[in-house]
């Protein structure tokens, strides 16, 4: 055949394919339609029973996926020239002239019959159009397909209960990951805590540093996260000593004695570390004291053994053994008893800090951990706080009718007792005449006087002293391991307290 009628078989035969291509895709297109939009509707049923991140955009992964098959379909799928040829012949009832061209063609036969038969091919070719193929369309199965798709979109617009838990989640997450931040300030503050020894450093960051990484493994459940926190707080719990607090008031307490007879004002926070200082000061000036100051020094030092042996027995020891040295002369036996105790008492400060750190530990735990139990809770939060309010309130008028007769105390002209200054600063020393005694002495006392008109420096306006006091409170329960609504007690006791709080 000449080479003019095949290229123009050829070239309408590519047309048709195209025309046939389409088709195809169509009806591939309506038959599978009902399969995606089935997914897309099971994915949204589904996600109003269990939560699913990103629920909207799942959905759609079916129709996305349906798209670029039927895409893939259209372009991709094979599609030869003999099954154009034999398709056209069925379809445009051709009687097998294309299909009989290309064999033709493909075996190269030149005779008369041959090229009769190409000419007549082309010709008929030519007047062929893409549009007498028949597109073809399954409509019913692509209506069966809508049906599902309706549900979806429905299932898509309306609201879903799913979507408070997965906001409430999120909510969550961000909480843990802020704990997590907050852990790890806590184990550079535990890591810059110069008082602890380096073993309980080591164990508290190693320990701070354990609950971080198990915090940022489950990240996606708030009950897993409540429980390693649980589990860690438990853990502190256990290494929390009862006898440190009052360990801790016996040795400030004799701080306190140790600066009152050195002649300053005592101090609400004493430095342990200065009280140790002090002591081994008193047994360098033992070799310098007359035999009556190391018997005077000698009673002091059975007094205070005697008022710190009830919160720290060994310190007490060394204090009584310093003490009856100096009674019986072995000047030697004081020395060492007097470092023993500064000793002790370092070894008693590093053991005080130790539990301090355990204790800020628990309390950022106990912070953590309601953080994370009230993260996506605003709502019942608000119902619970208007509840309080409510309570609040009625407290308020039940104080209001009993203040009536019991409101001293709380007014800016009112005095109270103060045995130091919670601020640690130092005031003036004032002497005062005292009173003759039988032998004609005059006895003098500092800080007190019977005279009119005299101050007692123990006792100041209340709206002066109040501020430091709180202030402490406030210190104390930041620092301490104390139960959140023990807390909240403390703290609306002393905004009770506050002066003018009362007042209308």
């Amino acid at each position: 055949m000449a080479n003019t009628d095949f290229h123009t078989i050829q070239h309408k035969l590519r047309v048709l394919g195209t025309r046939l291509r389409l088709s195809d895709t169509l009806l591939f297109a309506s038959r599978s339609f009902w399969a995606a939009t089935l997914c897309f509707a099971l994915i949204l049923a589904i996600g109003r029973f269990t939560p699913i991140p990103l629920l909207r955009l799942w959905s759609l992964v079916p129709l996305a996926l349906w798209v670029l098959v039927v895409l893939g379909y259209l372009l991709v799928r094979p599609l030869p020239m003999h099954r154009i040829a034999r398709r056209a012949d069925a379809e445009l009832n051709l009687e097998s002239r294309m299909t009989t061209a290309l064999e033709l063609h493909s075996q190269h036969d030149d005779s008369e019959i041959s090229r009769l038969q190409q000419a007549d091919a082309a010709n008929t070719a030519v007047q062929l159009k893409p549009a007498q193929v028949r597109l073809q369309f399954d409509q019913r199965t692509a209506l069966i397909g809508m049906l599902p798709l309706a549900i979806g979109l429905a299932l898509l617009w309306l609201p879903n209960p799913q979507d408070a838990i997965m906001q409430e989640r999120q909510q969550v997450q961000q909480a843990v990951a802020q704990v997590a931040e907050q852990l790890e300030q806590l184990r550079e503050q535990i890591a810059q805590n110069e008082q602890l020894s380096e073993a309980d450093r080591e164990a508290l960051e190693q320990r701070i540093a354990e609950l971080q990484e198990q915090l940022r493994e489950k990240m996606q459940s708030r009950e897993d996260a409540l429980a390693e926190l649980s589990q860690t707080e438990t853990e502190l719990r256990n290494q929390l000593n009862p006898e440190t607090d009052a360990r801790r008031a016996a040795l400030e307490q004799l701080s306190r004695n140790l600066q009152q007879a050195n002649g300053q004002t005592p101090s609400q926070k004493p430095d342990l570390n200065e009280t140790a200082e002090q002591l081994e000061r008193m047994a360098e000036m033992l070799e310098n004291m007359t035999p009556a100051e190391r018997q005077e020094l000698a009673e002091r030092l059975a007094q205070q053994a005697a008022q710190t042996a009830g919160g720290d027995q060994q310190t007490a020891q060394n204090l009584s053994d310093a003490a009856k040295g100096l009674q019986n002369g072995d000047l030697q036996q004081a020395l060492d008893s007097l470092q023993r105790a500064a000793d002790s008492v370092r070894d008693a400060q590093r053991d005080i800090a130790n539990q301090d750190a355990v204790q800020q530990s628990l309390s950022e735990l106990q912070d953590a951990r309601d953080e994370i139990a009230n993260a996506g809770q605003e709502g019942q939060q608000g119902q619970q706080g208007q509840q309080g309010q409510q309570g609040g309130q009625q407290g308020q008028q039940g104080q209001g009718s009993g203040g009536q007769g019991g409101g001293a105390g709380s007014g800016e002209g009112d005095t109270v007792f103060r045995p130091f200054n919670p601020s640690g600063e130092q005031g003036e020393r004032e002497f005062v005449q005292g009173q003759i005694g039988e032998d004609g002495s005059i006895e003098r006392r500092e800080g007190e006087s019977a005279l009119p008109g005299v101050n007692n420096p123990s006792l100041v306006p209340y709206s002066e002293v109040f501020p430091d006091y709180a202030q402490s409170a406030s210190e104390a329960l930041d620092r301490g391991y104390i139960p959140p609504h023990l807390k909240d007690y403390v703290r609306d006791y002393f905004s009770q307290l506050e002066p003018g709080a009362g007042e209308p």
